[in-house]
């Protein structure tokens, strides 16, 4: 497992320059515009792990992998374990810029940075399989899809509920919801669709064939 963190985080050293430049440019925005580009840093991170997968599928790089000693549902694993780190790490600096900034401490920052991790914890959940299986082009077309399929349904919803004049905030109010059992649910769910997402990868990693 070491080992292939190792491996993986000097694979994307190269890419290190383009993540310090967006990093200087996103201390130069106005501090407004601080809080979204948490999001954008986040979502740098999580890209990370299906570039070292390419590299790995690249001129049947697999084969000599897994030559190794190293199973399958180690590698796997130290995928998402990879993009974890990097994507925490990415929203965190991105976290402790816009709070520079913004020369304070703002709760909607905050908020904004947890919702992005459990964006990242969905992200790897649907890219790592999809990376596994249908290689590089195919993947990335499926998930940009899947992810604007997402945002369609919920953006009909919306309107929907405007069409229908139904208040919606004024009906989860009404259910009086505790903020941090919505979180605390929130956070199992993430995770369960991740665990799940673990066990599909190593499914279709098992029946691969090199």
């Amino acid at each position: 497992m070491k080992g292939l963190l190792i491996k993986d985080f000097r694979l994307t050293k190269n890419q290190l320059l383009s993540i310090l430049v967006f990093a200087v440019i996103f201390v130069l925005i106005p501090s407004s515009y601080a809080a979204s580009g948490i999001g954008y840093m986040t979502i740098i991170g999580a890209m990370l792990p299906l570039s070292t997968i390419s590299y790995d599928q690249f001129d049947n790089g697999e084969p000599f992998l897994f030559s190794l000693p190293i199973t399958r549902k180690t590698y796997v694993v130290e995928k998402y374990l990879f993009g974890l780190t990097t994507g925490t790490a990415m929203c965190l600096s991105g976290t402790a810029i816009a709070i520079l900034r913004q020369g304070r401490f703002e709760f909607a920052t905050f908020a904004a940075a947890f919702s992005l991790l459990l964006v990242l914890f969905l992200l790897l959940s649907i890219m790592i399989p999809f990376q596994l299986k249908f290689g590089p082009e195919k993947s990335r077309y499926m998930t940009f899809g899947i992810v604007g399929l997402l945002t369609a349904a919920g953006f009909l919803f919306v309107k929907a509920a405007q069409f229908l004049k139904i208040d919606i905030s004024g009906a989860l109010n009404q259910l009086n919801i505790h903020p941090g059992l919505v979180t605390g649910a929130s956070g199992v769910f993430v995770i369960a669709v991740l665990l799940l997402s673990v066990k599909i990868s190593i499914n279709i990693m098992n029946r691969k064939d090199f």
